[in-house]
């Protein structure tokens, strides 16, 4: 094999790989059908650590089953049943799968009947084959200032 072939191999392996690159750094932006597709069942747990000075009685690793409800514009609407009483869920998903959502929970500070809201952040994995996952996390402000709970999601569907 002579200089000018290896050179010229060489090359052509670099403009494929840069091509590889450019392609590989380009984002897949779902249209409203794929963003509809998030629509339905999401499981998984969360995790629940305290983070005032109220201690946590419950099961710090509870299992949670989302209904999603997305239409083509993003708009994203939650039902969550896991650790205590149903929590409703608002918000939207860009093309990018980022999320930006509301939960509202209602709860009991010292038996007394209260609710308080919650706003939760991350970007949905497309796992490929109609799979997703989800992690994120804040902290809950139950029964503030000492009940605060820091939770993290980790749900696919």
């Amino acid at each position: 094999m002579n200089r000018r072939s290896v050179c010229a191999g060489a090359a052509i392996a670099a403009c494929a790989l840069n091509v590889w690159a450019a392609c590989a750094r380009t984002p897949v932006v779902p249209d409203s059908a794929t963003l509809a597709a998030l629509s339905g069942t999401w499981t998984g747990a969360a995790v629940i650590t305290q983070a005032g000075t109220c201690v946590y009685t419950g099961d710090p690793r509870p299992a949670v089953t989302m209904t999603w409800s997305v239409i083509g514009t993003g708009a994203v609407t939650i039902a969550e049943n896991g650790e205590g009483l149903p929590a409703t869920w608002t918000g939207s998903v860009s093309p990018s799968l980022f999320v930006n959502l509301l939960k509202t929970h209602d709860y009991a500070c010292g038996g007394v009947p209260s609710s308080y809201r919650t706003s939760y952040s991350g970007t949905i994995v497309n796992l490929g084959h109609g799979g997703y996952r989800l992690d994120m996390r804040a902290t809950e402000d139950r029964c503030p200032p000492s009940c605060r709970f820091d939770v993290a999601y980790s749900i696919a569907k």
